[in-house]
């Protein structure tokens, strides 16, 4: 989550320990030779995910006439839907 680029300010300390924590288990796999893992925010827990479980969920797209996506773009997110200007 990169909560602060979306807002345009600094990292609260949320965004700080969340990706510190993304960070630790992550390098945690690593060294249990993990390679084929990732993590994930579940909750309120991160937790491992096996990379063929995500590819095997397939894609989860948005629905481009949601109320969150009009939002999004009305602050300059791109949704890849439009070309870049």
């Amino acid at each position: 989550m990169l909560g602060h680029l979306q807002r345009g300010g600094q990292p609260s300390p949320i965004d700080t320990i969340l990706a510190t924590e993304y960070g630790i288990h992550a390098v945690d796999l690593v060294a249990q030779d993990h390679f084929d893992t990732m993590v994930a925010l579940r909750g309120t827990r991160i937790e491992p995910v096996p990379l063929a479980d995500v590819v095997a969920a397939g894609s989860a797209l948005v629905d481009p006439t949601e109320e969150l996506a009009h939002t999004a773009r009305s602050v300059g997110i791109y949704l890849g839907d439009n070309p870049l200007n």
